[in-house]
């Protein structure tokens, strides 16, 4: 065998033979054999992709091999060819083909076929484990006990030939004893080969893979209840497994909530794929869903925790908004065409919003905290300079540039705002609806229509289509709303979301010892209370005579302790600190000032009252209006659970 990485003909030819067998093969078909044996140990993925020479085009023009860039769900050019460790090809008679890379497009490749040439094979190896801010979600990650495939990663397709139309078999190889689950429609398997039945090039990229050594299947909707829905569970982590039944009993009253919001399913069936470590990941597919968390965040000690809550609701959700149904602009020919992001504030904006409500509404997140979220999104928002500059049409636009957050002056520049405050618009819109029909329709009725199997089929739609099916539940100017929401500046019309609902912005003591309270403390709110800019522990503005600055501090400093409690052990011990540092017990912290002469030195910081966080508190006299969009819309008369298939153990492990 040569060594690592290497696909040198021997070793390719004994590295595949587990596909040599397959009649696609000599066919019309394009076919992609991965070898994923190597992924646990060394990080390293092997794929062969077969095609004939005719889906290449006319044989007068230049064959052109295209890397996906445009990966569905990220809205980015965020395919990692950068992460490519191997590239060669072959003929149909075994022959070595050169190819060289296009001048001009680095994501293009030119193979140097002969004129009698039928078909050709492409070995890839690719290096897991090294995604980009952009990449997260569609790159291929791997630890001892699991393993991510997204086929993205190690593909070269055609040009000539739209995506849609290239039929393309999957098979691949596990390492010995490991279980996998995809959306794919397995056709066969031995010990550790799956193979899967064919499907369109572009169905194919919408279905990644899940492996390892124990998978959990957990049915959360058995087939003779409708289409079946199943979580499928690994983790990076020996042991580890989903099993807060508060979470798994919430799961399975998700399919039913969701199909009473839309008015039914687009999916056959449905596969959630969730992986269990240290970092988290969340990317929708038409009829799965590829999400990671930690597996402390999915236990009853963070039953408040949004972002976990709302995860797997939220790519749910996208099977309807912005799957089956996208912004026009978003359809394309294949992953090189820059899409249109312009809609994006409806397909993330209503999938945050929609994502949060059906947690609520399927016992996964409590109305309290889905209420608290809200108020710091509003009070967040409405304190941001950049909202003076910057629309959300504006970061649809932007939005790829604006994924992964800046270090310092956030505020001013934005970041992919068509989530939170597209979701606040949502949510204004129901509002609205609500008003003007006296209770009788809501933004339930907007989506059956918009976006239900039983309303609008097209794939795609306009914003003409949506402001059109607004006008159906309530006769407004929704055209108007739009542009001062999605294209206008300002300030933030939060009376358009709480006006009337029975509840306002308010402020109490957070608790030092909560993590999820001092999580929420928000960089503006920081700064009004101890006037200074803070990130990871960085000084990065003071305001002048404010708390921060009266003890000492000053811009370009770095804490590196605060009451005693390192930051790198704790990333939140100033705020905690901060939590407590009212007269007699300031917060006592380690400073480390860069100047002519570096030192460290100590400061008292008080403040004039305690850290506050915000939440949302009842007006007295006026009804709950966020209790009916909130309230479970499907009957859940909680039978005893299904039982979930047995976890996959490995019968033989290598040595």
């Amino acid at each position: 065998m040569a060594g690592l990485g290497s696909i040198s003909a021997g070793d390719a030819e004994e590295r595949f033979a587990f596909a040599a067998g397959d009649p696609a093969s000599a066919g019309e078909k394009m076919t992609v054999a991965v070898d994923a044996t190597e992924l646990p140990l060394h990080g390293l993925l092997y794929a062969r992709i077969c095609l004939p020479v005719s889906l290449l085009g006319a044989p007068d023009a230049p064959h052109g091999l295209l890397y996906p860039l445009w990966i569905p769900g990220t809205h980015a050019p965020s395919g990692p060819i950068e992460n490519l460790g191997g590239l060669s090809m072959r003929d149909d008679r075994g022959a070595p083909v050169a190819w060289e890379r296009d001048a001009r497009n680095a994501v293009r490749f030119l193979p140097h076929l002969s004129a009698d040439a039928q078909r050709m094979s492409i070995d890839i190896t690719y290096i897991a484990n090294q995604p980009t801010i952009n990449s997260q979600g569609v790159d291929i990650e791997s630890s001892s006990q699991h393993a991510i495939i997204n086929w993205n990663c190690a593909l070269l397709y055609p040009e000539a030939v739209p995506v849609a139309e290239i039929s393309c078999s999957v098979s691949v190889r596990l390492p010995l004893g490991w279980d996998a689950a995809t959306a794919l429609r397995e056709s066969d398997r031995s010990a550790d080969v799956r193979r899967y039945s064919p499907m369109s090039l572009a169905e194919v990229i919408d279905r990644p893979l899940l492996a390892g050594a124990s998978l959990q299947h957990l049915v959360l909707r058995p087939a003779s209840d409708g289409p079946e829905v199943v979580l499928h569970v690994a983790s990076s982590h020996p042991g580890e497994a989903l099993g807060d039944q508060a979470m798994i009993a919430g799961l399975r009253n998700l399919p039913a909530e969701a199909e009473a919001l839309f008015g039914g399913s687009w999916f056959p069936r449905y596969d959630m794929l969730l992986r269990l470590g240290d970092s988290a990941i969340g990317l929708e597919h038409g009829c799965s869903s590829l999400c990671g968390a930690p597996l402390s965040l999915l236990n009853a000690g963070h039953a408040d925790e949004v972002w976990s809550r709302e995860l797997m609701p939220h790519e749910f959700t996208h099977s309807w908004v912005g799957k089956n149904r996208r912004p026009i602009g978003m359809l394309c020919r294949d992953w090189q065409q820059e899409p249109v992001f312009d809609g994006l504030w409806v397909y993330e904006g209503l999938t945050e919003l929609l994502g949060r409500v059906l947690a609520v509404r399927c016992g996964l997140l409590s109305p309290e905290a889905w209420r608290t979220v809200i108020a710091e999104d509003v009070e967040g928002l409405s304190g941001m300079p950049g909202r003076h500059w910057r629309s959300i049409r504006d970061t649809c636009r932007s939005n790829w540039m604006l994924r992964g957050g800046s270090r310092h002056h956030a505020e001013l520049r934005r970041g992919q705002d068509f989530y939170l405050e597209g979701a606040l618009f949502w949510l204004a819109v129901d509002r609205r609806i609500r008003a003007y029909s006296a209770g009788k329709r809501s933004l339930d009725d907007f989506c059956r229509t918009a976006f239900g199997p039983h309303g609008d089929r097209r794939a795609g739609f306009s914003e003409e289509q949506i402001i059109n099916a607004l006008v159906v539940q309530a006769s407004d100017d929704w055209r108007t709303m739009v542009g001062r929401w999605i294209d206008g500046l300002g300030d933030l019309d939060s009376d358009a979301i709480l006006g009337g609902s029975g509840w306002r912005i308010d402020h109490v003591p957070i608790d030092p010892r909560n993590d999820q309270q001092v999580e929420g403390i928000a960089p503006a709110q920081l700064n009004g209370a101890a006037g200074m800019v803070l990130r990871d522990g960085f000084v990065s503005a003071v305001v002048s005579d404010g708390p921060a600055s009266r003890a000492g501090l000053a811009a370009g400093d770095w804490i590196i302790s605060a009451n005693d409690q390192p930051l790198t052990k704790d990333r939140l011990a100033v705020i905690r600190a901060l939590a407590d540092a009212v007269p007699p017990h300031p917060a006592r912290l380690l400073v480390y000032r860069q100047t002519g002469d570096p030192q460290q030195f100590s400061v008292e910081l008080p403040l004039a009252e305690v850290m506050r966080r915000t939440i949302l508190a009842r007006v007295d006299a006026q009804e709950d209006g966020f209790a009916a969009l909130l309230a479970a819309h499907a009957v859940h008369p909680h039978p005893p659970a299904p039982p979930a298939l047995p976890p996959t153990v490995p019968h033989d492990p290598p040595p």
